[in-house]
Order: structure tokens, then sequence, then C-alpha cells
């Protein structure tokens, strides 16, 4: 640490700059790391919730980096990579150069994956600036919405504007405007169907292009971070001991509502015994639900 603090001195020294030390762990005297901070939770949120990988955030953490690093700060009218480096790099190109990946050559699973995720960051980067410009063009054409009609879709802010995850939008929803009285909105929450009751103070309009593309209960799911079962594929014994709880030891493979296969998932009989598709997977598998159904007579019979 002590070389570290001497380096940093001579290094200030010959930029001829001056080193501010402020209080640690202070919030209001970090302004300039705090405004960072958020910066980072803003495209962190923004590139998981676009590719919906929110599990899987710290492998897109160099995307944010190369943002912060490639952006020109306000004050020094460069960016922070061309303040260390100055134009011996440039960051204003892509990570990868654009080309389709030859079927004869092998790639790390992880950098394929980046380029995925580059190409598709980089189509939802064009769709926004094209929509922010149309925006902008039409700023005075109209206000926004104070007053909603029954049967729209609205956004309703979290209390104190805080989401429970700083992955999450500050918005959530959509739901549906079903009740109106003056400024008191009752919405319908699209994925459990129970009502809320908001004031418009706390309701922004719900506006998207893709219509016949995705649905706002599409949007709904995803928001909440839920997936519907497209079917189930497979099941397997997980456990040698058969007895009582058959059931409970098997697993089943979870094919999920517009994703592929490679995201199918293993889940236990308790998470998926209530599933219309389990009633469709059992009727294509009459020995499995022979097995089944003599689990839960025995467990009736031992109740009794």
């Amino acid at each position: 640490m002590k070389l570290f603090r001497k380096l940093i001195t001579q290094f200030v020294e010959l930029i001829q700059s001056t080193c501010n030390h402020s209080i640690a762990h202070r919030h209001c005297s970090n302004g300039t790391i705090e405004h960072a901070n958020r910066e980072i939770i803003r495209h962190m949120r923004c590139i998981t919730n676009e590719l919906k990988m929110n599990s899987k955030w710290s492998r897109f953490v160099m995307i944010a980096q190369r943002i912060m690093n490639a952006t020109v700060n306000s004050i020094t009218k460069v960016s922070p990579s061309q303040l260390l480096y100055g134009n011996m790099i440039t960051l204003d190109r892509n990570i990868f150069k654009s080309y389709k990946l030859k079927e004869d050559k092998t790639v790390h699973v992880y950098l394929k994956e980046l380029l995925e995720v580059q190409q598709t960051l980089l189509h939802a980067s064009q769709a926004y600036l094209a929509k922010n410009k149309d925006r902008k063009v039409n700023k005075y054409s109209g206000l926004i919405p104070t007053t909603y009609e029954v049967g729209d879709y609205v956004l309703i802010s979290y209390p104190d504007k805080k989401a429970p995850n700083k992955l999450d939008s500050k918005w959530y929803g959509p739901m549906q405007v079903v009740k109106v009285n003056r400024s008191l909105y009752y919405l319908l929450d699209l994925v459990s169907g129970t009502i809320l009751e908001r004031h418009s103070s706390f309701i922004k309009p719900f506006r998207y292009t893709d219509k016949n593309k995705i649905t706002p209960f599409d949007i709904a799911m995803r928001d909440k971070q839920d997936y519907l079962v497209s079917k189930l594929v497979a099941h397997r014994l997980v456990s040698e001991v058969a007895g009582k709880n058959l059931k409970n030891s098997y697993e089943f493979k979870v094919r999920w509502l517009g994703y592929e296969a490679s995201e199918d998932t293993w889940l236990p009989w308790s998470a998926v015994k209530e599933l219309k598709a389990m009633d469709s997977y059992l009727v294509e598998n009459k020995k499995l639900a022979k097995l089944i159904r003599e689990t839960v007579v025995q467990d009736k019979q031992g109740t009794d």
C-alpha cells in the first residue's frame, strides 16, 4: 500500500495535476465516484434486461467497463482511455469485427457468447437511438398524458423510487387500467391477476413498437423474471431409494416458452406437479403415470 501511494504521488506530480483526497465510505464527499457507480449500474441494467440474463450479469461487466472508458467526460472533454493513452488506442469501435463464425473454426464458448452479445446490443442501441431521435423531433407535438382510459397499459414506479434489485428497471409492469376514480387508478397485474391501486403521480404510459412480435404480457413476465413452461421433454431418476416418496425421486426437464433447448432446466417433482404440462407428459408416459398414481394413493392411505 505504501508503494502504491508513492507511485500515485509521483504520477500526479509528473502530469502536473492535483490529487484531492476524500473521506472513505462517505457518499456525499465522493460525488464523482458515486456518479460513476450509478452509470455502471445503469449500463448493466440495460445490458442484462436486453439480454434477459440477469443471473449472468458478471459475464458482461467488461462491456460496461468499455463503455465507461470510451465515454467522453464533460469536464476533461476526453474519454478516460484518451486521458491515459492519448490516441495510441481507440475504443470507438467494436470489441470484435463483425463477421460470421466459420463452421470449421473452433472458438471458446465465452468469446462466441460475447460476439453474439455485441451484435444484439449494437442492434438494440441503434433502435434506441432512432427512437430517441424521433422522440426529440416530436417533443413538442404533445405532452405526456396525466390521465388514462380503461384498457390502457401503464408502468408504475416502486415505493421511494427504489427498485428491489440494482439491475431492475426503475419502473415495473406493464399493467392494465381496469377502473378509474378521478386521479386514482386500479391496475391489473398481468402476471398475478391481482388489482393494484395507484395515484396518477406514480404512473407513466407504456409504449412499445414491436406489437407483432411481443405482447405486454411477455414484457411483464420478463420484468418479474417469470417464465412460461412450454412442455416437459424428459425425466430422470435422481435417487435410487424407491419407497413411499417415489415421485420425489424424479426430476423433470422443462422446455421454456420462447427459449431454445439449450436453456432447458431440470426441476424436482414439487416444482412441476401442478403444471398443465405435467398432465400432458403423464398421458404420454403411462408407466411413469402409474408409478405416480400409486404413490399418491399410498400417501393418502398413510394420512388416513
